[in-house]
């Protein structure tokens, strides 16, 4: 594994109005890691995550997600910075009268991929990365799988894929 840090939180602050969501997070990932957010419920789970991608701004320390710092990040590069990111969420957002491949060209073309070629083949990358090859053309049933597939380094060129804060997420998918 490289040693490529991508995410720094260095004594963050989370606030929400006078209210102090969470003090002093500090931790790092780095490209091949594998990292869970636990903890019980209201304990700022999602404020850490919504600030990795820019929902929510910190009030104070240090934070960098990709080399962006987070306390000066510019309203025009966050949608760059969460396409990097590939963030994955529980509830799936899949289109459901689409099949898997439809699904996952819809992304591709919304992300600006017109090319035919370029689809088929990062689609079939993305495919085979989780599991689904040759399911293309099937409904439902694979829910999960298809969602981390639309959000799959390997199909939309994140850096990282990250799910919500009932998961974990991960540090540079491989495959």
């Amino acid at each position: 594994m490289e040693n490529e840090n991508l995410i720094t939180y260095n004594n963050v602050l989370i606030r929400q109005g006078e209210y102090d969501i969470v003090k002093d997070v500090t931790f790092s990932v780095n490209k091949g890691d594998f990292v869970y957010i636990i903890g019980p419920v209201g304990s700022g789970k999602s404020s850490i995550l919504r600030t990795l991608y820019a929902d929510l701004k910190i009030s104070g320390g240090e934070a960098t997600v990709l080399g962006y710092d987070m306390s000066k990040i510019k309203r025009k590069h966050i949608p760059n910075l969460r396409k990097k990111e590939g963030i994955i969420f529980q509830d799936y957002k899949l289109l459901s009268d689409m099949n898997i491949r439809k699904n996952l060209e819809f992304v591709l073309r919304a992300t600006g991929i017109k090319q035919k070629n370029e689809i088929r083949e990062r689609i079939k990358k993305a495919l085979d990365c989780v599991g689904l090859e040759g399911k293309e053309d099937k409904f439902h049933g694979q829910k999960k799988t298809t969602h981390s597939c639309r959000k799959n380094c390997k199909m939309t060129g994140a850096e990282h894929v990250r799910r919500n804060a009932y998961g974990g997420f991960a540090g540079g998918a491989s495959g």
